[in-house]
């Protein structure tokens, strides 16, 4: 761990102020229904109150820690160590998006017109991206990454299956993420992920196999 982990736990942790910032700004009764959870069609069909939102920001600042520390637990350190700056890219990206998403549920219930679906698949798209982005860089571990058991034997197994998979979730990120503005399908997306997952095993196979 260095002073650039910590700073990413910092910067990941002080972006959970902004939900609770803007909820103190609009100043919502406490027993405002603050939608959590939306439908394909972008109607809300889940809820909470605006008394219960800091305790629901402190929860989701405890997962950030638990995602930023998982890391350090796991055994190959030396190849973690490698790529913990495309991690903690993840993690503020990860508090990021669901910070966004949550400020939107509460400005949305304070009377401001905005498409939280939309901005609910753009945020997904995006984590979904810089997912992606961690997997094609990620060495062998078992913390992040397409771990299949062909991979965890094999390095070149392992780099190659993660750079496919990496690759369909980067593109398959962008597409989700368009959805939210109603340019493509969502569907799309998910196939070349999934299709992005299939391939990436069928691969790490091939590579073990031929390394026998």
């Amino acid at each position: 761990m260095d002073r650039f982990d910590v700073i990413a736990l910092l910067i990941a942790l002080l972006v959970w102020t902004i939900p609770l910032a803007i909820l103190h700004a609009t100043h919502l009764p406490p027993t405002a229904k603050i939608p959590t959870h939306w439908g394909i069609n972008g109607k809300p069909n889940g809820w909470t109150t605006a008394k219960d939102i800091p305790a629901l920001v402190a929860t989701l600042a405890e997962i950030t820690i638990v995602v930023w520390v998982i890391r350090f637990v796991y055994p190959r350190q030396e190849n973690v160590r490698k790529f913990s700056r495309a991690y903690n890219a993840l993690v503020i990206g990860f508090s990021a998006i669901l910070a966004l998403i949550l400020s939107t549920a509460i400005l949305q219930t304070s009377g401001y017109r905005i498409n939280a679906n939309a901005v609910t698949m753009v945020g997904v798209g995006a984590i979904i991206s810089v997912a992606g982005a961690v997997t094609f860089v990620s060495k062998q571990n078992w913390a992040v990454g397409i771990r299949t058991p062909w991979g965890l034997e094999s390095e070149e197994a392992w780099e190659v299956s993660n750079r496919i998979g990496g690759t369909a979730l980067i593109i398959g990120g962008v597409l989700v993420a368009l959805s939210g503005i109603g340019i493509v399908s969502p569907v799309v997306g998910l196939v070349i992920i999934l299709a992005g997952f299939i391939a990436a095993a069928v691969s790490a196979y091939v590579v073990w196999r031929r390394e026998r």
